[in-house]
């Protein structure tokens, strides 16, 4: 056992990890104190809320979603509540496109919601024949704000959804 002991200045350097690689830790420095591994995935995992939630108090959500489309009726992609002491305003980027005819958008969208209503501000551009579409206001329904996309005119394709939302 002595011969395989090394300090850790002694061991080899990686260039990258796999999720299943483990990272060490040193738990409970303060008082009985450990050195524990985990793994590179539980890690990332564990440390998420503390790096991604870059506002004080927000929720954010990233996503990617493939929805149908409705001919040209709003169909719903994302929704989201409005916790206790939130405002239930939502800041969203997004990127979509018609997995068949190429049909591409790249959006932001400014959501602002009380206790009733809701309302959205779109900045977009689109390219291809038959617009996806963010037009449609969200709704805001039992504590509940739904936000929708339609086309420029009549399809079924499906539509691939990349976002992030920022809920406040």
């Amino acid at each position: 056992m002595a011969t395989n002991s090394k300090k850790v200045s002694e061991l080899p350097l990686a260039s990258n990890v796999a999720t299943t690689d483990r990272v060490m830790v040193l738990r409970s420095p303060s008082s009985n104190a450990s050195v524990r591994t985990i793994t590179v995935n539980n890690f990332a995992e564990s440390i998420k809320p503390l790096v991604q939630n870059i506002i004080p108090n927000t929720t954010v959500i990233a996503n990617s979603v493939t929805v149908a489309s409705n001919g040209t009726s709003n169909v719903a992609f994302f929704s989201y509540t409005v916790g206790d002491g939130k405002t239930g305003c939502c800041d969203i980027t997004l990127h979509a496109r018609d997995t068949t005819t190429d049909s591409t958008t790249a959006g932001h969208i400014l959501i602002v919601a009380n206790t009733s209503d809701s309302s959205a501000s779109l900045t977009s551009v689109e390219v291809g024949n038959n617009q996806i579409l963010f037009t449609p206001n969200p709704t805001f329904s039992s504590n509940v704000v739904t936000v929708y996309f339609t086309r420029s005119a009549a399809a079924t394709t499906n539509v691939l959804i990349r976002f992030t939302a920022t809920v406040y």
